[in-house]
C-alpha cells in the first residue's frame, strides 16, 4: 500500500514537472510542414523575384480563412517594409537628410499605410497548423509571396516619387549621387 502511494504520488509530481508542450491537432497537410515554413528566412531572392514569408497566429476557435488573410495584410507590410528600408538606403547614400515630411511618409510606408498598390504580388502557398500548448488552442496560418524584381522596383519608384513630391531637394541630390558614381566607375575603367 505504502509503494502504491508513493507511486502514485511520483507519477502526480512528475506531470505537475513536466512543461506541456505543443501538441499539434492539425495541418494543411499530412506531410508535414512545407521546407519554406520550416526555415527561418523571412525573405530571400529566387531567380528573377523576392520571396517573402508571413505567418500570423490567431485563437483555435477563428477561422483559418481570416488567419491566411491578416497573414497577407503582414506580407505586404513586410514588402513595404523593405522598400522603405530601401528607399532610405538609397537618400542616406546620397547624403541628403529627410525632411519631417518626407520622413513620416517613410513611416506610413513602413506601417502599411502607403497608400499606392504594390503591383505583382502573388500569394504563391499558403500553410496553417492548429495546435495546443498547455490550454490555449492556437492556429497558425504562413503565406509565401513573391514578387518579380522588375515589379519590386516599379513599387519601390512608386514610394521614392511620393517622397520626392515632398521634398524636391531629394531628387537633386539622388541624381547628383548617381552622376557621381557614374563619373567614377568611368575613371576606373581608364586607369
Amino acid at each position: 500500500m505504502k509503494s502504491y502511494l508513493l507511486l502514485t504520488l511520483s507519477l502526480v509530481f512528475a506531470g505537475c514537472a513536466t512543461p506541456k508542450g505543443r501538441v499539434v491537432l492539425d495541418r494543411a497537410t499530412d506531410r508535414g510542414r512545407p521546407d519554406w515554413v520550416a526555415s527561418t528566412k523571412m525573405s530571400w531572392v529566387e531567380g528573377d523575384s523576392y520571396k517573402f514569408v508571413a505567418r500570423h497566429t490567431i485563437r483555435g476557435d477563428e477561422r483559418v480563412a481570416g488567419c491566411y488573410q491578416l497573414a497577407q495584410l503582414d506580407t505586404k507590410q513586410v514588402v513595404l517594409s523593405q522598400i522603405s528600408d530601401d528607399v532610405r538606403g538609397l537618400i542616406d547614400n546620397a547624403q541628403q537628410s529627410l525632411m519631417e515630411d518626407s520622413e513620416s511618409l517613410l513611416s506610413l510606408v513602413r506601417s502599411s499605410k502607403f497608400s499606392g498598390t504594390i503591383t505583382g504580388l502573388r500569394m504563391e502557398e499558403s500553410y496553417y497548423e492548429r495546435y495546443v500548448i498547455g490550454d490555449q488552442e492556437r492556429v497558425d496560418c504562413f503565406v509565401l509571396a513573391s514578387i518579380e524584381k522588375a515589379q519590386y522596383n516599379i513599387t519601390r519608384q512608386r514610394v521614392l516619387h511620393k517622397i520626392v513630391e515632398v521634398d524636391p531637394r531629394l531628387k537633386d541630390a539622388i541624381l547628383e549621387k548617381q552622376k557621381a558614381f557614374l563619373t567614377s566607375d568611368q575613371q576606373a575603367g581608364q586607369l
